[in-house]
């Protein structure tokens, strides 16, 4: 099984780790890179009013990992706020950081709908909320919990850029060599690839494609892909476990 790997290679790293240790080869084109977000102060205030916030929400890996180290800087004992994230990746980043007490929905999709849908967010009124994530995310989870009552801040934490597209060799080589999946991680990583490869990527829509919830399999049919399947989540253990299921 030879498998095409999009993902960043902070978040992708330990995922292609596990696919060689089962004897999947590996192609890793990550079609998005995370930097740093240009909007330090504004950071740096949200991380100084923290404790008086009530939760801190971390919809990404990448939220965590270009967070934690300034919020650990700052506030070597965690302040007591509630600590959510968008699902179980997520919360092993945060994990990672030393936040052990995290909540995050128990069963996909793991998306911003059902972790809305948790008793944390129900009843919020008056509380601050501070939302991490990267420039350009979603709205839905600030709207939802303002509609319910709550003072909701978006943290912009890094920043999504493309990386320069595979040159026509690249292309190329890919088209010859049929895949047997290519792991799509995010809308974002879904709309990049197809911009990257550019008008000329018909074998893309018949290639077997692994997705991650029902929003980006419905994303991924209206863009002409064929052949799509849903993981349980963006977690390692259910992308593995969506390619087994498809090798079988």
């Amino acid at each position: 099984m030879h498998v095409l790997i999009t993902r960043p290679l902070e978040t992708g790293a330990p995922l292609i780790e596990k696919l060689l240790s089962l004897g999947i080869r590996v192609t890793h084109f990550p079609v998005i890179t995370f930097k740093a977000t240009l909007k330090q102060p504004t950071l740096q205030q949200a991380i100084r009013i923290l404790p008086h916030c009530h939760i801190a929400v971390f919809v990404s890996q990448a939220a965590a990992h270009f967070t934690l180290p300034h919020i650990l800087a700052a506030w070597p004992l965690l302040p007591a706020v509630t600590f959510a994230a968008i699902g179980p990746s997520t919360k092993k980043a945060l994990n990672d950081y030393g936040v052990l007490s995290v909540v995050t929905p128990e069963s996909p999709p793991f998306e911003s709908e059902t972790l809305l849908k948790i008793p944390t967010f129900q009843i919020v009124s008056d509380q601050h909320i501070l939302i991490f994530r990267g420039n350009g995310g979603r709205d839905l989870l600030k709207s939802t919990l303002e509609s319910r009552g709550a003072l909701v801040q978006c943290i912009e934490t890094y920043e999504r850029r493309r990386p320069t597209p595979p040159s026509k060799a690249t292309l190329s080589t890919w088209r010859q060599t049929s895949f047997d999946a290519i792991v799509l991680t995010s809308l974002d990583c879904l709309k990049h690839l197809l911009s990257l490869i550019g008008p000329d990527h018909s074998w893309l829509k018949e290639c077997p494609t692994i997705v991650v919830g029902l929003r980006m399999f419905e994303v991924a049919n209206k863009l002409g892909l064929k052949r799509v399947f849903i993981a349980a989540g963006a977690d390692d253990t259910s992308i593995i476990q969506a390619l087994t299921t498809l090798k079988g």
